[in-house]
């Protein structure tokens, strides 16, 4: 796993030894980051990875395309976090892309300090590849780990897409400015 930090002798950067870690005094933009970052709509989907021969629930609006072919995903999480650690060793996960009726979902692949297993919940999953993905959503993507790199303090996870299942066609659930939302119905 490759780690990337701060840029030798860059007095405003420096590293903690375990990925990289910055706070507000150290980094006078990042209040004005935050702000700018949360005016970004992004889709949200729900990562299930195998923690224990369960499926867990983690919800991700970090997610991008990376190539087309070979298929390759990329997803990053904390690093230092519940999710970070389940992905931390998986052989592979599933993304499903959730519907904007699926917000229960999205806020408890987001809860902190409880178990996230999806088995002990009413949610509906469906096998996709060697996992599991929510039914009802968009899309799902099955895909085997092939990298992992750490920057500061967050773990890029990139996938090779083995199986994909598209879905009904209705509006995608969006997160912005820490809400989660639908596209507005526009005309032509």
């Amino acid at each position: 796993m490759r780690q990337f930090g701060a840029v030798t002798g860059d007095p405003q950067v420096e590293r903690n030894g375990k990925g990289g870690s910055h706070n507000e005094t150290e980094m006078p933009c990042t209040k004005d980051f935050v702000a700018a970052m949360r005016q970004v709509a992004s889709p949200v989907y729900l990562l299930i990875s195998d923690v224990c021969g369960r499926p867990w629930a983690t919800t991700i609006t970090s997610f991008t395309s990376i190539s087309v072919d070979p298929p390759i995903l990329m997803i990053s999480v904390t690093t230092d976090s519940s999710s970070g650690r389940s992905l931390a060793t998986a052989e592979h996960f599933t993304v499903s892309l959730l519907n904007e009726q699926q917000a229960e979902l999205a806020f408890y692949g987001a809860s902190r300090g409880i178990p996230r297993f999806l088995d002990r919940t009413s949610f509906d999953l469906c096998p996709l590849g060697s996992g599991w993905m929510v039914d009802g959503a968009l899309h799902g993507l099955f895909g085997q780990v092939v990298r992992r790199d750490v920057v500061e303090d967050h773990t890029l996870v990139f996938a090779r897409v083995c199986d994909v299942s598209v879905r009904a066609a209705t509006g995608p659930l969006l997160y912005n400015n820490r809400t989660f939302r639908s596209l507005a119905k526009t005309s032509n």
